[in-house]
């Protein structure tokens, strides 16, 4: 995205869930923030506003916590509480983020809008080119390059399983 001041990028909206089943988290970079719809009353009930372009967001398995990336390649990653909505701080990779997913055990991790590297927890490992995305699913960690056009199975602890282009 370019960024002028007194204008915004395109709006990109991520989703994430609330464990109640009522409430879902959605991000508007247009307005660099959060949103929280109560999807019963099909209302936003609240908004928080981020220093970023709120883009790919996750939740805690408790609905407690979300981890917002802020762009497509940014610094930082917000951490925001949902009650109430606020954001309470930030986290540095230590290169340009892009996405973001908590893994079942608990572990944040962070994909690269520029380089070929991913984190999860206080580890770094390489990675296709950016961007990349990640989710979970049966004991296993997804990690796609648009880039490189390569899906990668990892186990929990990072290692990749099998590689596949797509």
């Amino acid at each position: 995205y370019k960024h002028d001041v007194g204008t915004y990028p395109s709006t990109e909206q991520g989703l994430a869930a609330h464990p109640d089943g009522v409430h879902a988290f959605v991000t508007d970079s247009g307005r660099s923030g959060v949103a929280v719809v109560d999807t019963h009353r099909g209302v936003v009930v609240e908004r928080v506003r981020l220093p970023g372009w709120a883009r790919h967001l996750t939740i805690s398995r408790d609905g407690s916590r979300l981890w917002v990336g802020l762009g497509s390649a940014s610094q930082h990653v917000a951490v925001v509480s949902t009650a109430p909505l606020r954001h309470v701080g930030t986290l540095t990779p230590g290169f340009l983020a892009h996405d973001v997913g908590l893994a079942p055990d608990g572990r944040l991790w962070v994909t690269s809008g520029s380089a070929g590297v991913l984190a999860f927890g206080d580890r770094r490992h390489s990675a296709d080119r950016a961007p990349q995305h990640v989710t979970f699913g049966n004991g296993r960690v997804f990690v796609t390059s648009g880039d490189s056009g390569t899906l990668h199975a990892h186990a929990r602890d990072g290692r990749i399983l099998s590689r596949v282009s797509v």
